[in-house]
């Protein structure tokens, strides 16, 4: 599901907030859509959306995609240059 999003979002440029294009893309994969679209609308599932939300706020990850490098018990935002990969190993290796 989440290399069809990704495909669905930068290749056909549909929004992944959409309720119908998940659920599109859930019948494309062949998934119980019924209980799909059941339980994309859960509390508990709204709730881990918004917490996921909340945490990239407060690591102050901007745009997407982003890069967050997790050590043990620390996060910390890794800025992207597309056209500098050393740029980017050197802020990972330290």
């Amino acid at each position: 599901m989440i290399h069809a999003i990704q495909e669905a979002y930068y290749l056909q440029a549909h929004n992944p907030s959409d309720d119908g294009i998940l659920i599109g893309l859930a019948e494309h994969l062949e998934l119980d859509t019924e209980q799909f679209h059941k339980d994309l609308n859960t509390t508990e599932i709204q709730k881990q959306l918004m917490d996921e939300i909340l945490l990239s706020q407060q690591l102050g990850a901007q745009g997407f995609p982003g890069l967050i490098l997790k050590e043990e018990k620390s996060l910390r935002v890794i800025r992207i240059d597309y056209s500098d990969a050393e740029m980017i190993l050197q802020q990972i290796h330290g």
